[in-house]
């Protein structure tokens, strides 16, 4: 055993003897009490910040919905107005892109002996398309406005009677050409 642990050992009793000063534990208390204040401080700024972001959510939601309305009664549409036209569109859609995706698979087999036709075709109804999602678009902006809807099924239809015209060019193209080679062929 080292000197200085012996010296400890047999002298811990007066180690033991001497207590801090009372200003000591005062000083610690008073901390403690410090740090439960400013704790208690800051669990009541959280809640404030908490409650202040709930308020400022449910504001922005009721100024959106607010605005919304504003927006259907500027444009002279009632709600359920607005629900029956947006589900008229839908049903065009559907309707019209099942047309002009029959029409594309006919067109397809008339064409084969024309690859540049097709992709002119294939071209201009791309711009057609564009056009469609412009007026999408403004329909997005201006919430269920009747004249874009009427524009975008339009749109539609000169897509689809460009197709039909195209087609019935083909067949009677085609028809044409199998009475010529049946004249031939007697």
């Amino acid at each position: 055993m080292d000197p200085l642990e012996k010296f400890v050992v047999e002298n811990r009793e007066a180690f033991n003897v001497a207590k801090p000063p009372k200003e000591v534990w005062e000083n610690l208390d008073s901390q403690i009490s410090a740090l439960k204040i400013k704790s208690r401080h800051n669990l009541i700024l959280r809640w404030t910040a908490t409650a202040a972001a709930a308020v400022l959510i449910f504001a922005s939601a009721w100024f959106l919905n607010d605005l919304q309305d504003r927006r259907l009664h500027q444009s002279g549409i009632k709600q359920p107005q607005a629900i029956a036209m947006i589900d008229e569109l839908q049903e065009a859609e559907a309707f019209y892109e099942a047309r002009i995706n029959q029409s594309k698979t006919r067109l397809a087999s008339y064409s084969t002996q024309h690859p540049e036709l097709l992709e002119e075709i294939n071209n201009d109804l791309e711009q057609l398309s564009l056009v469609y999602e412009e007026l999408k678009n403004d329909l997005d902006d201006h919430a269920a406005n009747q004249e874009i809807i009427e524009a975008m099924i339009q749109n539609y239809r000169l897509r689809l009677g460009i197709l039909e015209q195209i087609l019935a060019q083909l067949i009677e193209k085609n028809e044409t050409q199998a009475i010529q080679s049946n004249h031939y062929e007697i």
